[in-house]
């Protein structure tokens, strides 16, 4: 089992590291405070019959 709270909470802290480590100088102008991330989240699911039909979506994203 995999307590989700936690594992996004670890992936926001450990990306947000990540990316200042990384583009620090390009980031300065816009992050002053010590957030990178928003403290929200969203995490959705779908049943088999519609994943298909969400990934068409995700897919043709780009085209609109």
């Amino acid at each position: 089992n995999l307590n989700l709270a936690e594992f996004v909470n670890a992936f926001k802290s450990a990306s947000s590291r990540n990316i200042r480590k990384q583009f620090s100088e390009k980031l300065k102008p816009y992050y002053r405070k010590p957030y990178f991330w928003s403290l929200s989240y969203f995490i959705g699911t779908v049943s088999d019959r519609t994943s298909t039909a969400v990934r068409e979506y995700i897919k043709n994203q780009k085209n609109e």
